[in-house]
């Protein structure tokens, strides 16, 4: 049952050092697909970046989302989390900080952003990076530094968001110095190229508050203006002196008088006030800051009562900007204001921005229904607004953490659809095409890893385009587009295009030698699932005796020839081979390989030539290699695998005892090795092929130590799925049952999920006697099985065969009769074609048949009897010698 789990993944980034060699178990095969690295001779570095390659995308365009939205804290959240990840190369990680920065400086953390822009490299110093260090000097009031940073930008490396920012601080700072005509004209450009509203929002409050007092606060101009304001109380003037007194008190650092100033204006000023109002509310909320009563109630107040659209819309980021770094209560509260304001009649003018911030709440809460039908609500009511990229992205990112990847295909493509080329297009491409490859495995379909193919060769392509214009881009490799385009091709069927990207040299050119490497390994596996072995072999050895490609890439093919000269059985082959990638190693273009390569290569190769000759029986001279192998590499993937390449000789040979204590000891003195986890897993299938109760006891406590020593998915799911099916050999029944539930329960997303419910089908089934409610569960697993479309054949098949006999055994023959009969027309009624690969379904459904044909007769039905024995014939189903028998018997006038 396992080799159905860990199989899965076989062959497409499957096998490790050596071969899954033809007398192991399939479970065994299996497994070693699940634990093993998914290529070798790769570096971790590359595996990292393989597998961490869509949380990164995803985290920036979600980052990206929030921070054109206001959600200042939560993009910041997403930007860290890319930066803790280590798959991200320097050139991206300089990127993530500029827009971690962003973040910082959307909530007016300047001292941290500027800690941020510190780090990054001076070589990646340029216009972005100016444009922010002028941005937190704007926020430091150091205008020395603010003049400095502007200078140091020509403007020719700037557009959209930065462009914009680059206008507002020329302008702010020509506001500073009284240059009033000047500074409008800037103004207007920056509000003219402002990326958002959000943006554009933030401009004008930045506009507001610094011409409430221009120059440095002090203390006779905080006298002059308290003399002013008192001699112009109950004016309209003496509110403007009110409000220019408390900016200076608060950069006096004197807050709480400021405070209290604003409070008392706005305590006597009326709506009818107005702008001077809204002024009012705006500024006490910026001086008293939403971490405080006064100032959470003053954005507030403005947003519900406000006359000034911007100046609300400036509040409701502030109100967002708090909610995303606060949560908890504080997400509450601002839902319910959300909801409030919507409800209103006549509607609120910033209606549009309250539907895309619930949206964006709900989705940071999970809350996947609320926020898309906020989506739906916003793009039916405003089908024209300048939200509407932003609420797509909502929408792809709803439907992925949903996991309904076909969904997220859709609405990413939509949204790729509205920009123009450039960097942000090719991550759009490259998460449609993730999303299409996890609809793939998801379902089992070819059409979804053929468009994701199509999906990742677009991005491949704008990726080439702009890199050849000079343009980087830092979000997604070319090699690992690549790499997925290739994949996707093989998981789709469609080899000729895998082929064909892998021939293409103009291509190649932008491909690095561990991607390619990587691609032609799941095309040379994908050949061999497909018996196509001599073609597969042809191929590797004419890339290894190629002098066109790079050494490290020929070293891997001579490598993988040599491999393949094991797995084929041509293991007289194998010692040449061997011999020819050590002797590469000794070339001027060999030794300029990377040394840890080089070691890596030379210990597998030595591995390869000591299973050569355990393959051929030379037992003596094969332990000798192994022990050799281990002297000369101590230390090396090889010389661990060597060990477990030993014990399964050893297996072969039945010294089952001996197998497993070798394989517990590897598992023992290198507990951080990769290959622990499948030592103590093939230790455990010793144990069980000892067969005693004794020894399958002890089997199950390994697998016990497996799953606890180590708790990630890939080891704890098959460690799990084994302990069950031992525990069910044992007759223990409950055991069995507690732990595939868990599985079932703590694994919803797992490809083995599957075989895991039809276990434990069965496992309710042996228990139903003493409990009928244990039936009612199990056959409702078997019904959802039968039918499963992201199921395979075989499994389908099974779950519909024990379905049906079920039912037969619980005594109600007419329910049985019925799904024998559904289980015949799905694999082999009229038409039928899809769904059937495989070959354990055709036992399944041959048992079936002859359940029915049984069934038939005993009610008389003889043509029928007839009918479905010669269906069996016809098709070629097993049990052919039975089914003539019986026809026979019939044809005599008796039953067989």
């Amino acid at each position: 049952m396992i080799g159905a789990v860990a199989g899965v993944a076989l062959g497409l980034g499957g096998v490790g050092l050596v071969r899954a060699g033809a007398q192991d178990p399939a479970e065994l095969q299996g497994m070693r697909s699940a634990l093993e690295p998914a290529v070798p001779l790769v570096s971790s570095d590359t595996e990292v970046r393989q597998n961490a390659r869509a949380q990164i995308l995803w985290s920036f365009a979600l980052g990206k989302s929030a921070l054109e939205g206001g959600f200042y804290a939560l993009a910041e959240g997403y930007f860290r989390s890319m930066l803790d990840e280590a798959a991200l190369d320097a050139r991206a990680r300089s990127k993530v900080r500029l827009e971690l920065v962003s973040a910082l400086i959307g909530q007016g953390r300047g001292e941290e952003a500027a800690e941020v822009l510190a780090a990054i490299d001076e070589a990646a110093r340029d216009d972005a990076w100016w444009v922010r260090a002028a941005a937190v000097a704007f926020l430091e009031a150091n205008e020395a530094g603010w003049a400095r940073a502007l200078e140091e930008i020509d403007g020719s490396g700037l557009a959209g968001p930065d462009e914009a920012m680059y206008f507002f601080l020329r302008a702010a700072l020509e506001d500073r110095r009284g240059e009033r005509s000047v500074a409008d004209a800037d103004y207007e450009q920056a509000f003219a190229l402002s990326a958002s509203r959000a943006q554009r929002a933030v401009f004008r409050l930045a506009q507001l508050q610094g011409r409430l007092v221009s120059g440095e606060a002090t203390e006779a101009l905080a006298n002059t203006l308290r003399e002013q304001m008192a001699a112009n109380e109950g004016r309209s003037i003496g509110v403007q002196f009110a409000l220019q007194y408390a900016v200076v008190l608060d950069g006096l650092g004197r807050k709480e008088e400021a405070i209290e100033v604003l409070l008392r204006q706005r305590d006597v000023l009326q709506p009818e006030d107005g702008d001077l109002k809204d002024q009012t509310l705006l500024l006490l909320g910026l001086v008293a800051t939403v971490a405080r009563a006064e100032g959470q109630s003053a954005f507030r107040e403005l947003l519900v009562s406000g006359h000034d659209p911007e100046l609300q819309r400036a509040a409701l980021i502030r109100l967002a900007a708090d909610v995303s770094a606060q949560g908890g209560g504080s997400a509450e509260a601002f839902a319910g204001l959300l909801d409030e304001l919507l409800e209103r009649d006549p509607p609120h003018p910033l209606m549009e921005e309250l539907l895309f911030f619930r949206a964006q709440l709900a989705l940071r809460e999970r809350d996947f229904e609320r926020a898309e039908a906020s989506v739906d609500t916003l793009l039916t009511r405003f089908p024209g607004t300048g939200l509407r990229r932003h609420a797509v992205a909502v929408l792809a990112a709803s439907s992925w953490q949903r996991q309904r990847f076909r969904n997220a295909a859709a609405h990413l493509t939509a949204l790729r659809e509205e920009l123009p080329a450039g960097p942000e297009r090719v991550w759009l491409s490259a998460l449609i095409g993730e999303s299409y490859f996890r609809a793939g495995m998801q379902f089992g379909t070819a059409d979804d890893f053929r468009n994701a193919a199509e999906a990742y060769a677009t991005a491949f392509a704008e990726v080439v385009e702009l890199q050849t214009a000079g343009l980087a881009v830092t979000e997604v490799s070319s090699g690992t587009l690549f790499y997925q385009r290739v994949l996707s091709a093989i998981r789709g069927g469609d080899i000729d295009e895998a082929m064909a990207a892998l021939d293409d040299e103009e291509a190649l050119e932008f491909v690095d030698v561990e991607s390619r490497w990587q691609a032609e390994w799941n095309l040379v596996r994908y050949l061999q699932l497909q018996e196509r072995y001599e073609e597969a072999f042809a191929r590797v050895a004419d890339l290894g005796a190629g002098e066109s490609i790079p050494a490290g890439l020929r070293l891997r093919f001579l490598w993988l020839a040599a491999q393949m000269s094991v797995e084929t059985g041509r293991v007289s082959e194998t010692a040449d081979r061997v011999e020819a990638v050590l002797a590469f190693l000794e070339t001027p273009e060999g030794r300029e390989v990377d040394e840890s390569l080089r070691r890596e290569v030379a210990s597998s190769a030595s591995l390869l030539r000591a299973e050569a000759l355990l393959s051929e029986g030379d037992t003596d001279a094969g332990v000798a290699a192994v022990e050799r192998l281990r002297e000369e590499f101590p230390g090396t993937r090889a010389a661990l695998y060597s060990f477990i390449v030993q014990a399964r000789h050893l297996a072969a040979e039945n010294r089952l005892a001996d197998a497993q204590q070798l394989l517990v000891t590897l598992a023992d003195t290198n507990k951080g090795s990769e290959y622990a986890p499948l030592a103590l897993y093939e230790a455990a299938l010793q144990a069980e092929r000892r067969g005693q109760d004794a020894f399958l006891s002890e089997a199950g406590q390994l697998l016990e130590r497996l799953a606890t020593e180590y708790p990630e998915e890939r080891y704890a799911f098959p460690a799990r799925l084994k302990q069950a099916d031992i525990a069910r050999r044992l007759n223990q029944f409950a055991v069995a049952e507690q732990i595939y539930r868990y599985l079932e329960n703590a694994y919803p997303n797992h490809p083995g999920r599957s075989v895991v419910q039809l276990a434990l089908a069965d496992t309710l089934l042996a228990q139903a006697d003493a409990d009928p409610s244990k039936f009612e569960a199990a056959v409702t697993r078997l019904e959802r099985l039968a039918v499963l479309p992201s199921a395979e054949a075989d499994l389908r098949a099974e779950a519909g065969y024990k379905l049906a006999r079920a039912w037969k055994v619980y005594g109600n023959v007419e329910r049985a009769t019925q799904l024998y009969w559904d289980l015949y027309q799905r694999f082999l009624g009229d038409g039928t074609r899809a769904g059937r690969s495989g070959t354990r379904w055709r036992y399944w459904v041959s048992r079936g048949l002859l359940e029915l044909a049984e069934l038939e007769a005993a009610a008389g039905r003889l043509d029928n009897a007839r009918d479905l024995y010669e269906a069996l014939l016809e098709h070629r189903l097993p049990g052919g010698q039975l089914a003539r028998g019986r026809l026979a018997a019939m044809r005599d006038g008796r039953r067989g």
